[in-house]
């Protein structure tokens, strides 16, 4: 992977791939946080009764901050030097925008339609679809791969989370 293009003008040079990167980070950032101008957490949401295993609401932003870099770095390293038109990069790709779409639909299930055993539901196709995006993440650069794992963790936490919400709030 070389860092320099050399004279090739094919090849990106540093800057371009530093700035790919940056480009990513706050692609997924600002689409991660867009659901928030329509909906955000209410006292209805703030009066349900919720698992103790749940980290304080002022390390969410930070949590969030890092799941987000985690994923851009995930996908810009995937990518890097890869053949955007190669299908196993396509396919790669898709499948990380389909399970990241299903995730710009949590807050407006839980904040807009106070639905969590929709959102559980959710949660659990953006799971299966996360461990197939891994393994295609994997068959192309396996750090790519290791890089999604606090977010597979993450949803897979947000499964149990709100599947426990429902429950615990069940009428």
């Amino acid at each position: 992977m070389p860092l320099s293009n050399a004279g090739d003008p094919d090849v990106p040079t540093l800057s371009e791939r530093v700035m790919a990167l940056i480009g990513w980070a706050l692609l997924l950032y600002a689409l991660g946080t867009l659901p928030f101008l329509v909906v955000s957490p209410g006292p209805d949401y703030l009066a349900l009764h919720k698992p103790a295993l749940r980290p304080p609401l002022s390390w969410y932003p930070q949590i969030w901050a890092g799941l987000y870099l985690s994923l851009a770095l995930a996908l810009w390293l995937m990518r890097l030097d890869a053949d955007t038109g190669d299908p196993r990069t396509r396919r790669a790709t898709q499948l990380f925008a389909a399970q990241y779409a299903l995730h710009l639909l949590w807050a407006p299930l839980l904040f807009g339609l106070h639905a969590p055993l929709w959102l559980a539901m959710c949660l659990g196709a953006m799971l299966a679809l996360m461990l197939v995006t891994l393994v295609a993440f994997a068959r192309i650069r396996p750090l790519s791969a290791l890089l999604l794992l606090p977010w597979l963790c993450w949803i897979g936490y947000g499964l149990w989370f709100y599947l426990m919400l429902w429950r615990m709030n069940a009428p």
